[in-house]
C-alpha cells in the first residue's frame, strides 16, 4: 500500500470517530503521515478499527515502520563534514 493510500484511509478512519486533522490540538490540520507504522499481535496485523480480545493481545506488539522518504536530509554532507574535520584535527597534532 502506498504512503498515500495509507494516509488517506487513517485520515478518513479519524474523522469517522472525530478526530479529523485540525479538530482537535493534537492532531494539526497539516497533519502528514510521514511513514507506515505496522503492529502486529503474533502474526494478525492491527488494521483500522480492528477489535482484538485481550487474549489475542496478551504478549508485546511487533512494531515496524518504513523508512522516512526526505531528500532534504544532508546525512552525506554531515559525514563528510565530520570526517574532515577529525582529518584536520589529526593532522595539526
Amino acid at each position: 500500500m502506498s504512503l498515500d493510500t495509507y494516509s488517506q484511509q487513517l485520515v478518513s478512519t479519524l474523522s469517522k470517530v472525530g478526530l479529523a486533522p485540525g479538530s482537535i490540538p493534537l492532531i494539526p490540520g497539516t497533519f502528514k503521515l510521514s511513514t507506515i507504522l505496522g503492529i502486529k499481535f503474533g502474526e494478525r496485523a492491527v488494521t483500522y478499527g480492528e477489535i482484538f480480545r485481550v487474549s489475542e493481545c496478551k504478549v508485546a506488539p511487533t512494531i515496524s515502520f518504513a523508512p522516512e522518504k526526505s531528500p532534504s536530509l544532508p546525512f552525506g554532507d554531515i559525514g563528510s563534514s565530520l570526517d574532515s574535520s577529525r582529518h584536520k584535527h589529526h593532522q595539526a597534532q
